[in-house]
């Protein structure tokens, strides 16, 4: 009777413990601020040049030296502090040693992490949810530039999301009671989070796939 009083106890302390520690998730880990929504500079047209001439040649497995800086994922999970410190005129190690970046470089540097470090080209538009969502139209643009470019491809890691059947397939597992592709984007856990290594999507583009979701998850 006392093993199993014993063993109750113990499940009922990791279910408290781990409901506090989702509870408390904000709390322990402040949230990212939101991203710039006015800014166009990325990595793939802006920040690759930069990094290409002034860091790599250290900051690469060929360099040898820690960070490496040689791949998107590399920069895009590095510390944002940490980035703009190393970087910022007067500081104690300035980076790179032998020639500091140009105050040009520097501004598109921070423009690019307020930005939240945009990968390809970035259009400002306005974020109209109040139509119904077309899979062709509203979502497949989306899952190509952040999902199945790298990953979700049958070839990389991941299950397949290149098509309307695909996604469906994910879309109708419910987890938490939402939507397992909407709830793999908003997962509060960094390490579970979609899309890994790469900034997290948008409310915008988030608020499209739920509605396109809710709306039945529709081949249109």
């Amino acid at each position: 009777m006392k093993k199993i009083f014993f063993l109750l106890l113990a499940i009922i302390s990791i279910c408290f413990f781990n409901g506090c520690y989702r509870d408390n998730l904000k709390e322990l880990k402040p949230q990212a601020a939101a991203c710039d929504s006015v800014n166009t500079i990325t990595y793939q047209s802006d920040i690759k040049a930069i990094i290409a001439v002034n860091c790599v040649s250290c900051h690469s497995s060929k360099g040898g030296t820690q960070p490496y800086f040689d791949t998107y994922p590399n920069l895009a999970n590095y510390s944002s502090t940490e980035l703009l410190a190393v970087i910022a005129p007067g500081a104690n190690k300035p980076m790179p040693p032998s020639s500091p970046l140009s105050q040009s470089d520097i501004s598109k540097v921070k423009q690019w992490v307020n930005g939240c470090r945009p990968y390809g080209k970035v259009v400002v538009t306005p974020c109209d949810t109040s139509v119904a969502m077309s899979f062709s139209t509203n979502i497949a643009s989306i899952l190509t530039a952040n999902c199945t470019n790298g990953c979700h491809n049958n070839v990389g890691l991941g299950h397949s999301l290149l098509t309307v059947a695909d996604v469906q397939n994910d879309t109708f597992i419910v987890y938490h009671n939402i939507s397992s592709l909407v709830y793999s984007l908003i997962d509060t856990i960094p390490s579970r989070r979609m899309p890994l290594g790469r900034p997290e999507l948008s409310a915008c583009q988030i608020a499209k796939i739920r509605r396109w979701v809710l709306e039945g998850a529709k081949n249109n």
